[in-house]
């Protein structure tokens, strides 16, 4: 699993050329040792993408990426290919991020007329899509334990333990976690489950 910031931006697709000169090539050795590769992606942020291809705000700024502007889903769809394909650099499946991230309130323009759960549903669905058309084993691990959007995750992911989640030092972060899988079961019997940490 290659963790944040192995982008040169977030919304690029492209590797950090210092922290990654051959990323192809490193995942490919990777591969040799019967190993897969997944690459950590941060849903909706905007950064390294055309503001007037994102959701604005009132003042015209970009607070997230809009999945439902063609303009990004071309963007999203190479940057995927990109990431997976055996054109580009061949990783297993993607590790996404920050789904709760999903853009919400007055105020804020986008492109289509999806918002809230549909709006996830599309960028999800636009991942989903892109990441078979060039492997169709790619693994997705997103963290929405949602029936409705099932469909688009091979994985269900826990998410961190933070400080506030158990806050007292030696408290028990195994049944913290077993508590979160009994619920992502309840949820969703047939997904498999990421714990994390």
């Amino acid at each position: 699993m290659i963790d944040d910031k192995w982008e040169l931006a977030y919304g690029s697709g492209e590797p950090d050329p210092d922290r990654w000169p051959d990323l192809r090539g490193w995942i490919a050795q990777r591969h040799a040792e019967g190993r897969h590769v997944l690459l950590w992606w941060k849903a909706w942020d905007p950064e390294g993408v055309p503001g007037e291809l994102c959701v604005r705000n009132a003042a015209g700024r970009a607070v997230s990426t809009d999945p439902t502007e063609p303009g990004y889903r071309s963007i999203l769809e190479r940057s995927v290919r990109r990431m997976l394909g055996p054109g580009g650099y061949d990783a297993d499946g993607l590790k996404i991020d920050f789904t709760a991230n999903t853009p919400s309130g007055p105020g804020l323009s986008r492109h289509g007329d999806a918002w809230g759960v549909e709006l996830l549903r599309e960028l999800l669905a636009l991942v989903h899509q892109a990441a078979g058309s060039v492997k169709r084993d790619a693994l997705l691990i997103t963290h929405a334990p949602n029936p409705y959007l099932t469909p688009y995750a091979g994985m269900l992911r826990l998410n961190d333990v933070m400080r506030l989640d158990v806050p007292q030092p030696g408290a028990p972060y195994v049944a913290h976690m077993r508590h979160r899988a009994a619920i992502v079961r309840a949820a969703c019997p047939e997904s498999l489950i990421d714990t994390d940490d």
